[in-house]
């Protein structure tokens, strides 16, 4: 169909026109590709969306290190014969979802930056020369034989030059409509998504440091203690009866969570609801005082039903992600492919070359 198309055009005795109209594209493209006005947008809109991907996945990361400590937390009890129970258990589908979203935002990083990497190639000088190369050739070629495809050379040049196009442009232009299409309906979605689940108590981390160096030293202290603490209790398990096994195991998890809390809290990294703890660090009793105090069944049940929650969030982040730095990007690769592919199969002499009377 396209060549019937190509034959009436040349039919009309227009051509002269479209010849016009291919000289221009060859000195704008060759212009266009120098000028890299298109690579500087696509290169920023890469960028900011590494940001959000990178933050997306700092959330997950925070979100699994959350769950992975309620998991640990256990609370006596002493209902007949007493013992233990684990506060966490309950988030392991959660904890599998955010794992989940954790791969995804890989993923999405990574497809990020392979395309950063493959934009800084397609926008290196080499592929700017060839393309200059190949359209002067072309230019010269059409005004020795006063035709952009006469003869086998020209027609040559003429989808050389086409190809050399296609490699310059064909992911600038996905990138670029892919962050057309973001910035308009898809960007400020995910941001809002992003701030839902930076707002979950002990998701969104505290960057403030110690100041007194006082407090910092007695929590250092407090973690080697501990970490001692927990190498003894270790080791007494391998040795003393196994009815006594229990007991030890339940100091020897309290021990760790003690020593989990002291590190988030000198690094300044104490999630939400546990960050009154970071100032009652000032001795081992009460550290331990102050995890008995902060960590309770109500607070994580609380924690849990705030997390459920947001699972929907989560779900959308990780569709708006395959959406814009997976699918969009391919979905437009393969358009301008077919409008590639159509390119090279039809004969551009039939429009190019002066119509027979």
């Amino acid at each position: 169909m396209m060549t019937e198309v190509m034959t009436a055009i040349k039919h009309s005795g227009d051509t002269s026109r479209w010849r016009w109209l291919f000289f221009g594209l060859i000195v704008g493209s060759v212009g266009l590709s120098w000028s890299g006005v298109i690579d500087r947008y696509t290169t920023v809109y890469i960028d900011e969306a590494l940001v959000q991907a990178s933050s997306a996945f700092v959330i997950a990361r925070a979100m699994n290190a959350l769950i992975s400590f309620l998991q640990s937390v256990t609370f006596e009890f002493s209902v007949g014969i007493g013992g233990s129970v684990g506060a966490g258990q309950v988030l392991d589908p959660l904890n599998d979802l955010v794992e989940q979203y954790s791969s995804a935002m890989k993923l999405a990083i990574g497809s990020l930056v392979i395309q950063k990497v493959l934009l800084e190639i397609v926008s290196d000088n080499i592929f700017k020369i060839l393309l200059t190369i190949s359209g002067v050739a072309l230019l010269i070629s059409a005004v020795i034989n006063r035709s952009f495809a006469a003869g086998y050379l020209g027609l040559f040049l003429l989808r050389l030059f086409f190809a050399l196009l296609f490699l310059r442009f064909a992911l600038v232009l996905v990138v670029a409509a892919n962050g057309i299409v973001d910035q308009a309906f898809l960007h400020q979605r995910t941001e809002n998504q992003l701030q839902i689940l930076e707002s979950i108590e002990g998701v969104n981390e505290q960057d403030n440091k110690f100041t007194n160096p006082e407090l910092h030293s007695s929590l250092t202290a407090n973690i080697t203690e501990l970490q001692q603490q927990a190498i003894t209790l270790t080791q007494r398990l391998s040795t003393v009866p196994p009815q006594q096994r229990p007991q030890l195991q339940r100091q020897l998890a309290d021990i760790n969570n003690q020593i989990q809390l002291a590190e988030l809290a000198r690094e300044g990294k104490t999630p939400g609801f546990f960050a009154a703890i970071s100032n009652s660090f000032s001795s081992l009793g009460d550290g331990i005082a102050a995890i008995k105090d902060a960590v309770n069944p109500r607070q994580v049940y609380q924690l849990k039903q705030r997390l459920d929650n947001a699972v929907a969030n989560i779900l959308n982040l990780m569709a708006l992600f395959f959406l814009k730095t997976l699918l969009l990007p391919l979905l437009f690769l393969y358009i301008l492919n077919k409008g590639f592919k159509l390119i090279w199969r039809i004969n551009p002499g039939l429009v190019l070359q002066p119509a027979t009377k």
